[in-house]
């Protein structure tokens, strides 16, 4: 068994190189081509076709991003972590990742008290990109998105939820469990229009689960999403944050 897990590692980094190494160049020469494009054409039809090249490289990026975290779903080590510091991390990762766009700016983080949680805070920082990327993917590009926190008691213990909302297209009820399968789209036209490889949430959730947790969704259609994942308050004693 464990001979296998070793060659199952083994093969999941050689296939995240494999893929990143020519992403890397596609990416490039996709990026070269449609500003010459922009150059030299005004015919809407050359444009759609290299908005539909981006689109396409944009969705091939996410997806080989998410497959290179599985690893992540089986090798979760929750201890006490600052909620506040996982947060800052993911904002700051995905602020990078987001550096051609304008709409970043849009997210609003209103924090609470700041509280340790018992959690793996990368697993947790991955949670929240992935969530604040969908809800800037699939809301206007001048509507706020906010990530923000609340203290709640189940059963004599304390948690802290920490949400991410939009104002965005929002789900029907209907699909609000569906949406975290694999490779799911509501519609055939929505991966295009957004630019979703439809992974993202359904890795979120493993995520999630995998530290006894879950994605939480309340959403109605053109009136936005709220996610949201519920984690446990630490000991305060604890000296290993």
């Amino acid at each position: 068994a464990q001979q296998a897990e070793v060659l199952k590692n083994h093969i999941m980094e050689s296939v995240n190189h494999e893929l990143r190494t020519p992403m890397l160049q596609i990416k490039t020469a996709v990026s070269m081509l449609v500003e010459v494009i922009k150059e030299v054409s005004s015919f809407e039809r050359d444009q759609t076709i290299a908005r539909m090249a981006t689109g396409a490289v944009t969705r091939m990026e996410e997806l080989v991003s998410n497959i290179s975290e599985l690893h992540l779903v089986e090798n979760l080590k929750p201890s006490p972590t600052m909620l506040n510091d996982a947060i800052h991390q993911a904002i700051n990762n995905l602020r990078r990742s987001w550096s051609h766009r304008d709409d970043f700016r849009r997210v609003q983080f209103v924090p609470e008290e700041i509280l340790p949680v018992f959690a793996d805070r990368r697993a947790v920082s991955r949670i929240l990109i992935l969530l604040l990327d969908n809800a800037l993917k699939f809301s206007p590009n001048d509507s706020p998105v906010y990530i923000f926190t609340s203290l709640e008691n189940h059963l004599g213990h304390s948690f802290v939820r920490v949400s991410v909302k939009d104002e965005g297209i929002g789900v029907p009820k209907q699909y609000q469990e569906r949406i975290f399968e694999p490779f799911f789209q509501v519609d055939s036209g929505t991966a295009k229009r957004y630019n979703g490889a439809g992974v993202g949430l359904a890795l979120a959730r493993m995520l999630a689960r995998g530290m006894g947790s879950d994605i939480e969704l309340k959403s109605r259609p053109k009136q936005g999403s709220t996610f949201s994942l519920l984690l446990p308050i630490a000991d305060l004693d604890s000296d290993s944050i």
